[in-house]
């Protein structure tokens, strides 16, 4: 029983082997909080982008501007919505700028971010390099230093070629040099500028020193907020120590970017692939697909290095998962199968045991019976033959009184008397056996040839041979084993 019970526990443990596929994850708390906000974002993120179309075709009805102006208001408004889109406007507004050449450059300006994010990263240059920095004003003449860093950066993570990173890296340093210059030390940008200096420096206390101050003097829908965040996780990236900070980092600038409507979202994917690493399938494949889907629509081509790669590798792995955990299935239920096969095995004899006791048990208690029963009808037959000898007693005795020797000595040589009392021994005999062993003539033929067995006794009298057979029978002898 205690074997039973014991593979019956092993069968329902097994039973829960395919929950290893879906491992519990434990976060921080502080992670986990960061995580359920992108969940929220998410479910959010398509309201928030068709706010975001309702306000740019309010801008197209109703905005006063002179129309390049108001094709720059536009294109800006498509930023991390649909590249193309706001290409085509910031084209748009260079031809209608006309003789506004601080229009114009301006328009050239934020078009050459946008070419960069589309790896139009030769001719972003050539847009650039049209324009003369010394005769914008200063806010342009920052967005120009801008351009040209976020320009170089993009190319210097983009390429593959040691030479292109290394000059793309010493022009953006240089770009973030004339940013630090251009603005105050308390600005934010000014922050993010040296933070990104940091980075590319090798000064990286520093630049967590001001990104950390950035993020708690800014909200989440602050662009300034968002770079500081991605900053950060790029900072922790690739640091298995660090790796629930990157992740944490991670869905900051995830959730920054949906909360906004950004759809050039990349921390989500990477978001997405950490949690696939994890185990955390549900999530990851939302993440991903959400994200993929995002970079698709937004016409983001330089965020499809990123997105090609990490949904092959995702396949890849997802794959090897699923291989694994086939064979883990596989061999759950070949196991299974063995246990329930040696637990019915185990049951059945189980089974069979408790029959066979039950047959025992009824054969002990019938052959009690049965010893009962013929321990009565002896007790009656020597009852009977006790008044038979009573009676020829007294029949002896009125002979004698009466003088009729002859008479009693003629009928005890004719034997009538023993005679009768044979008779009637013999009668309550046969009859006892009978009902004792009523199937004993049938189990007795079984052990005979067909030739030589016995037939069915008539008027339920047993031949000599069938008395002497049960007088030697007795249970621990019996036929019926």
């Amino acid at each position: 029983m205690k074997s039973t019970t014991c593979l019956l526990r092993i069968l329902i443990a097994l039973s829960f082997l395919n929950l290893f596929s879906l491992q519990s994850i434990a976060y921080s708390n502080k992670l986990n909080h960061a995580i359920d906000s992108v969940d929220m974002a998410i479910r959010n993120i398509n309201n928030v982008i068709s706010m975001r179309y309702q306000s740019i075709d309010s801008l197209r009805r109703f905005g006063k501007r002179p129309p390049a102006e108001l094709d720059i208001l536009t294109a800006r408004e498509y930023e991390g919505l649909n590249n193309d889109s706001s290409i085509v406007y910031y084209t748009s507004a260079i031809h209608k700028a006309g003789s506004d050449t601080a229009v114009a450059n301006r328009a050239k300006i934020y078009l050459a971010r946008r070419m960069a994010v589309a790896t139009m990263f030769n001719e972003a240059a050539d847009l650039l390099d049209s324009i003369k920095p010394e005769e914008l004003s200063n806010y342009d003449k920052l967005q120009y230093f801008k351009s040209l860093a976020t320009i170089n950066l993009e190319y210097y993570r983009y390429s593959n070629i040691d030479k292109i990173k290394e000059k793309s890296r010493d022009n953006a340093i240089n770009a973030l040099d004339s940013i630090l210059a251009i603005l105050p030390e308390k600005d934010n940008y000014h922050k993010i500028a040296r933070a990104q200096h940091g980075i590319l420096t090798g000064n990286e206390t520093i630049a967590t020193g001001d990104l950390l101050e950035i993020i708690d003097s800014s909200n989440t829908e602050d662009k300034a907020y968002y770079d500081a965040v991605s900053m950060l996780a790029e900072l922790y990236g690739g640091n298995e120590k660090t790796r629930e900070e990157y992740m944490y980092y991670l869905a900051l600038a995830a959730k920054s970017n949906l909360t906004r409507g950004n759809l050039e979202n990349a921390p989500l994917l990477h978001l997405g692939k950490q949690l696939f690493e994890n185990g955390d399938l549900n999530r990851a494949y939302t993440y991903m697909h959400q994200a993929g889907a995002n970079i698709y629509n937004s016409n983001s081509r330089n965020l499809y290095t990123q997105l090609v790669p990490t949904m092959a590798n995702m396949i890849e792995a997802n794959r090897d998962h699923e291989a694994k955990m086939n064979s883990i299935h596989i061999f759950t239920y070949i196991f299974a199968l063995v246990i329930i096969i040696i637990l019915g095995t185990l049951l059945w004899k189980r089974h069979n045991a408790l029959i066979r006791k039950n047959i025992e048990n009824k054969l002990l208690s019938d052959s009690l019976h049965a010893g009962e029963d013929y321990s009565n009808r002896i007790l009656d037959l020597c009852s009977y033959y006790i008044e038979s000898m009573e009676e020829f007693n007294r029949l002896v005795d009125r002979k004698i009184k009466t003088n009729q020797i002859k008479d009693l000595h003629q009928m005890i040589e004719s034997g009538k008397a023993l005679k009768s009392m044979n008779e009637s021994f013999f009668e309550v005999f046969d009859n006892a056996a009978l009902n004792i062993y009523p199937d004993y003539i049938s189990q007795l033929n079984t052990l005979l040839l067909p030739d030589k067995q016995f037939s069915e006794p008539e008027a339920g009298k047993l031949c000599p041979e069938l008395r002497i057979g049960t007088t030697v029978r007795d249970s621990r002898y019996s036929l019926k084993k």
